[in-house]
This record gives structure tokens, C-alpha cells and sequence, in this order.
């Protein structure tokens, strides 16, 4: 038996056998896409309490290896054992504080101001259309224009609710047991989310040390090392990035807090936690999302005073100036390490298929992939005798090879 010819054989064949299998998967996911999509949902559902749990561990797992480190420095005996587990202790017990805060206290301030704001809009919509009615009875160059705006208006708000609000109403009413079923599934699958999140934690290094061990095992040392290295990178990338987002956000709704309950002493300023909660939330969404935080809270602010409207907005160009140029660069720098091009790139393209959470968590994934691409680019480069940081040695590199490549066919027409 000739093994070298087999074994170089089975090598060339080898990207081949493995071209033909993604193009028959691609081909058969494109023909099949409802039933692959559906399978792909059954299979989230059976997940998802373990997706729920390795999400929320691996978010909670840099908060507790910062505590861990601080155990360690502070407790000299035993250190080693005791301080993961007051560490997974203290982050759990400050995540549970945390929601509780979130029931107790914010949701009644949420449903006060949703309260105010349904109150005061009936009283806002008849101000708003007593005074285009005024322009359109007087004689005001576009009092026809406002006329024909204002009817157009409420013909559709009123076919809305028809159409679209009224169904949806009867429909969950309708439901309301389904919906109950649902919700009672999605707590449960939390619930167990936790305890699975509750073991990554306390035993997530003996889960490194596994992996390694596995990867050792069936891999060279060089391979293994390699694919280690990558792994720190990714998660290099997605802590920093996700970390960062969730700080700033929480640092911009901190200060517009703050900039609304000054208001409220001085202004009357109302629906302050909603105004807040609602900046720091959308700013979690890049580009795009502090300027819908500051539409939705324009509007709102808008139906109460529409002094303070025009104050918040001041406001929030000077906050946003502030962001841009002290707080963004200061929590988010060399986070991801992309373009502002392919930044909204990722956001538009992971944003259309797989909504906010694409638009979030595009930007990380886009750029570990961006960074295997340019290492792949600058690896080939290399191969071909170009140094990839400099263009103009590249481009004499690429005249000098075509120079040779046209001296050494002037030399076979010479010898021929």
C-alpha cells in the first residue's frame, strides 16, 4: 500500500471535500430556509434557559474577577479558596439588589410618568389643534396647507386605531392565556438561567482548564497555542466593547438623571426616571440610538412644556458633544479598533438581520472577523515579499517583481 500517495492525495482533496460541503449546505439551507428556520427556533427554545445562563456568566464573569483579585489582596489565609466564592457572592447578591431596585423603584416611577404623560395628552392634542385651527382661519399664507395637514392627521390616527390597535387589543385579550403561558415559560427559563449561570460561575476555570487540556490533546502544541491566543482576542474584543457600552450608557443616563431632577427644582420639570431611563437605554445602541432616546424623550417632554423641550435638547447636543470627545473615548478606546464606515456597516447589516440585539452585538462580531481578514491579508502579503504597513514599498515591491517578471521573459525570447 502507498500511504505517502494516499496521504497527499487525501491533503489536496481535503479543501475540496470541504468547498463542496458548504456550497451543498448553503444550497440546502436557501432550499429549505422556513424548515431550517423553524428548527433553528425549536432548538433556542429547548436552549435557552443554557443560553440564558452562559450569557449572564459571561457578562457577571469580569465584575467577578475584578472582586476576586480584590479578595485575594485582602485575605492572606485561605485566599485561594474563599475568595471565588465571596466573589460570585458579592456579584450575585449585588445583581439581585439591582433588580429588586429596578421592581421596587423604577417601575412605579415608569408607570407614574406613563400615567402623567396619558393624562396630559388629551389637553396637549386640543392646544395643538385649537392653535392650527387659529392659523388656518386667519389669514396665514399657509393656513390652507396647515388645514389639509391637520385633517390628514387625525384621518389617520383614526385609521390606525381601526386598522391596528383595536385588533391587536382584541387579539391579546383574546390570548391572554397563551400570553400567560409565555410569560410563565420565559420566567422559568430565567429562573433555571440563573443556577446554570450560578455554575459557569463558580466553576468556570475548571471549564478553562478542560478546554485547554481537550485542545492539547487532539491538537499540536503551535495549533492549540494559536487557537488559545484567538480565544483571548474574542474575548478581549466582546468585554471591552460590551463592558464599555453598558457603562457609558449608564453614565449617560446617570447625568441626564441628574440634568432632569435639577430641572424638576427649578422648572417643573416632569417624568424625570422615564426621561433618564429612556436616554441610557437607546444610547446602548451605537450611532443611532441616543438620537432615538432623544426623539422619544423630545416628544414627551414636548406634550408637558414645550419650553423645556427646547431646554432638554440644548441639553442633550451639549451632552452628546461631552460624549463623543470624553466619555466615548475614555470607556470605549481600542475596543473594537474599526472605522466609523464599517462601524455602521456592521450596525445596518446585523441591525436588518437580527434587529437591536444585531445592532448591539454586530459591531464586536464584525470586527474579530474584520481582524482575522486583515491578519490573513497582511500574512499573504508577507508570503509575496510586500510589507503590508507601507504602500509606496509595496507598490515598488509590485514594479520590481513586474520588472523581473518582464526581464526574465526578455531573457527566453533571447535564448530562444
Amino acid at each position: 500500500m502507498n500511504r505517502p500517495f494516499w496521504r497527499e492525495s487525501i491533503r489536496r482533496g481535503f479543501p475540496m471535500f470541504l468547498a463542496l460541503s458548504a456550497t451543498a449546505l448553503v444550497v440546502f439551507i436557501v432550499w429549505k430556509f422556513d424548515d431550517v428556520k423553524k428548527m433553528i427556533d425549536m432548538l433556542i427554545g429547548i436552549f435557552s434557559p443554557i443560553i440564558i445562563g452562559g450569557v449572564l456568566a459571561y457578562i457577571l464573569k469580569t465584575p467577578v474577577n475584578f472582586f476576586e483579585k480584590i479578595f485575594k489582596k485582602a485575605l492572606w489565609k485561605n485566599s485561594d479558596k474563599t475568595a471565588p466564592v465571596l466573589s460570585v457572592a458579592v456579584v450575585l447578591i449585588m445583581t439581585v439588589l439591582l433588580v429588586v431596585m429596578f421592581l421596587v423603584l423604577i417601575i412605579p416611577e415608569l408607570i407614574n410618568s406613563v400615567m402623567v404623560i396619558a393624562a396630559a395628552l388629551p389637553g396637549s392634542v386640543n392646544s395643538i389643534r385649537s392653535f392650527a385651527k387659529s392659523l388656518g382661519q386667519s389669514d396665514f399664507m399657509y393656513a390652507d396647507l396647515i388645514n389639509q395637514g391637520l385633517e390628514y392627521a387625525e384621518n389617520a390616527v383614526l385609521g390606525w386605531v381601526n386598522t391596528d390597535l383595536l385588533p391587536m387589543l382584541y387579539g391579546l385579550a383574546g390570548n391572554i392565556a397563551i400570553s400567560a403561558g409565555t410569560i410563565f415559560t420565559g420566567m422559568l427559563n430565567v429562573l433555571i438561567g440563573f443556577f446554570i449561570a450560578l455554575y459557569l460561575l463558580f466553576g468556570r476555570k475548571k471549564f478553562a482548564m478542560g478546554t485547554k487540556k481537550l485542545l492539547y490533546a487532539i491538537l499540536k502544541k503551535d495549533r492549540a497555542d494559536a487557537i488559545l491566543h484567538e480565544i483571548k482576542f474574542i474575548d478581549k474584543t466582546f468585554v471591552g466593547y460590551i463592558g464599555g457600552k453598558l457603562l457609558e450608557a449608564a453614565v449617560m443616563g446617570l447625568i441626564t438623571y441628574v440634568f432632569c431632577v435639577i430641572m424638576k427644582l427649578t422648572l417643573g420639570f416632569k417624568n424625570e426616571v422615564l426621561i433618564a431611563i429612556i436616554i441610557g437605554v437607546t444610547n446602548i445602541i451605537p450611532y443611532f440610538g441616543a438620537y432615538i432616546g432623544v426623539l422619544i424623550s423630545a416628544i414627551l417632554i414636548f406634550i408637558d412644556s414645550p419650553v423645556n423641550c427646547l431646554i432638554f435638547i440644548v441639553f442633550f447636543v451639549i451632552l452628546q458633544q461631552i460624549d463623543g470627545n470624553v466619555i466615548g473615548p475614555k470607556l470605549m478606546s481600542g475596543s473594537v479598533g474599526l472605522d466609523g464606515f464599517w462601524v455602521l456597516f456592521a450596525i445596518v447589516v446585523f441591525g436588518g438581520f437580527f434587529g437591536i440585539g444585531g445592532m448591539v452585538l454586530g459591531i464586536p462580531v464584525f470586527a474579530v472577523f474584520y481582524e482575522f481578514f486583515r491578519r490573513w491579508v497582511r500574512k499573504r502579503l508577507k508570503a509575496r515579499g510586500f510589507d503590508p504597513s507601507d504602500l509606496s514599498v509595496t507598490n515598488a515591491a509590485y514594479k520590481g517583481e513586474e520588472g523581473s517578471d518582464s526581464s526574465s521573459d526578455e531573457t527566453r525570447k533571447d535564448n530562444g
